[in-house]
């Protein structure tokens, strides 16, 4: 799955849980649970924005090499 699609849905589920009726330590539990994702899809996406923004560099390295 896509991360902008797995970011939407954890956003609906964040949205949808205070009115499911968990207690309110299972509320804990799953909205810490639901963090833990949302940044590590946060991680994942900023880590692939740098590899690509770290290649757009060397490219334009390299062509002020070759004059």
């Amino acid at each position: 799955m896509r991360r902008d699609y797995t970011l939407l849905f954890i956003g609906i589920w964040t949205m949808i849980v205070p009115f499911l009726g968990f207690p309110p330590s299972w509320k804990k539990i799953i909205f810490i649970i639901t963090g833990l994702v949302v940044v590590s899809v946060g991680y994942s996406i900023w880590r692939e924005y740098n590899k690509n923004k770290e290649k757009e560099i060397s490219q334009t390295v390299d062509q002020f090499q070759n004059l």
